[in-house]
């Protein structure tokens, strides 16, 4: 079916970081979760790059797209030269982990209710600096992780998480099955995201688990110029819960967890964010000048790191991430 034709709004810039993407080489793609072409133009994102809307499955998608080759090359070096988090060495990164609760995290919570995390085989697809992987090590779990991005990789092999490969999902035999596989922003990102999950599908052991976690499309319908559009333009889809119930009955999965829920992170959007390591510095120069304050200062900075997060109202308002959890049929 042809595009149904609608008003396209273009959006205003929010974010700083706007991709250089070529326009002589982008390419048309049909809805990339059900593959039909029935779709209607809802935004111009401030890229340029149109978002359009699947009438079939509900998922927003972006056509024309960049090619495979400008997308393989725009996350060679992603954490340097995009992340919007302020660059870290990697023996700062390790040290400011040391301390990591991994329950302070309501997504291993909620796992916790599905899967014994010790001697459990899981794969984190794209892990970028590594902190759920290393939490989830510190439950007993074998960790695995494939990633592109060479500092991410020197990361978590800093932490000690060795089963790590540049690599991506589909090049993976199906030799090693695995009881839990995460997408932690990153089913946004991919050109042919259902090759992922198919794959991640194929791969998992019965009654094993895909966790996705992603920004939910569906915030946009309320929104005139919605944030999802606006940030992180290197996205080229936005699910739905609706794209969820679709995905799951393609690939031989159950939902059994789904909600949306929280608020955008838009901190550092408008210019680079600095590290602030010269105050740091200077602020520990000056309390080892006061008698029994470093011993203080070491035990609340140990107690902050350790408490786990409490999920109160406010944090279970909002709908801007999606958090689904699929479990594998038994065959």
């Amino acid at each position: 079916m042809e595009e149904n034709k609608s008003e396209k709004i273009k959006l205003p810039q929010l974010d700083y970081r706007i991709p250089k993407w070529n326009f002589d080489k982008l390419k048309e793609r049909v809805c990339p979760i059900c593959n039909f072409n029935d779709s209607s133009t809802r935004h111009i994102r401030p890229d340029l790059l149109t978002v359009k809307f699947c009438n079939i499955c509900n998922t927003f998608f972006i056509s024309p797209a960049p090619s495979q080759q400008q997308l393989s090359l725009f996350y060679v070096n992603y954490d340097e030269n995009h992340r919007r988090d302020p660059h870290i060495a990697t023996k700062k990164l390790v040290n400011s982990y040391k301390h990591i609760n991994p329950l302070a995290d309501f997504r291993i919570q909620k796992l916790s209710n599905y899967i014994s995390f010790k001697n459990s085989k899981i794969l984190d697809v794209g892990f970028g600096r590594a902190k759920l992987l290393y939490s989830l090590l510190k439950l007993g779990a074998i960790t695995f992780g494939i990633e592109l991005d060479e500092k991410a990789i020197e990361y978590a092999k800093a932490l000690g998480i060795q089963k790590v490969n540049k690599c991506n999902i589909e090049d993976l035999n199906n030799d090693t099955r695995f009881n839990l596989i995460i997408f932690d922003d990153l089913i946004e990102h991919p050109l042919h995201p259902m090759s992922l999950i198919k794959k991640a599908s194929d791969i998992l052991e019965d009654k094993g688990l895909l966790m996705i976690w992603t920004p939910n499309g569906k915030t946009s319908i309320n929104e005139i110029y919605p944030t999802t559009f606006r940030v992180d333009l290197e996205h080229m889809q936005y699910l739905t819960p609706e794209s969820c119930e679709f995905i799951a009955n393609e690939v031989n999965l159950k939902i059994i967890h789904l909600e949306t829920l929280g608020f955008p992170h838009l901190k550092g959007l408008e210019k680079p964010l600095k590290t602030n390591h010269n105050f740091k510095i200077n602020l520990k120069k000056t309390i080892k000048l006061i008698p029994g304050a470093i011993g203080l200062y070491k035990l609340l900075k140990k107690f902050r790191q350790q408490t786990p997060s409490i999920i109160v109202d406010e944090e279970n308002k909002g709908d801007y991430h999606l958090f689904c959890i699929m479990q594998k049929s038994v065959r």
